[in-house]
């Protein structure tokens, strides 16, 4: 099914809607293969940022900004269709 066309609502020419549309469309089955290996996936890098590109792990850190320095050795830039995702917890502290 077609995407509804944006074009003249915001401005993007049809080329660059189709662009975009396939990187929301990477991004997305890259975000459904971390939900279907998530288990793995924390017991394999626990409490580490990862990046997720194609469906495989393509950066791993201990903090967001080294997972995205070793996405950018690899690819020369971050692309724009991985997923990033944390695999461990995360601590909130709420000040009511």
């Amino acid at each position: 099914m077609p995407s509804p066309s944006l074009e003249g609502r915001i401005g993007f020419p049809p080329d660059e809607e189709e662009r975009l549309v396939q990187l929301f469309k990477e991004v997305e089955r890259n975000r459904k293969w971390v939900e279907e290996h998530r288990e793995e996936l924390s017991r394999k890098y626990p409490d580490n940022y990862i990046a997720v590109k194609e469906g495989g792990v393509v950066g791993v850190g201990d903090s967001h900004t080294e997972m995205l320095d070793e996405v950018k050795r690899m690819y020369g830039e971050v692309p724009r269709d991985i997923y990033t995702y944390y695999t461990g917890t995360m601590n909130l502290l709420l000040l009511v």
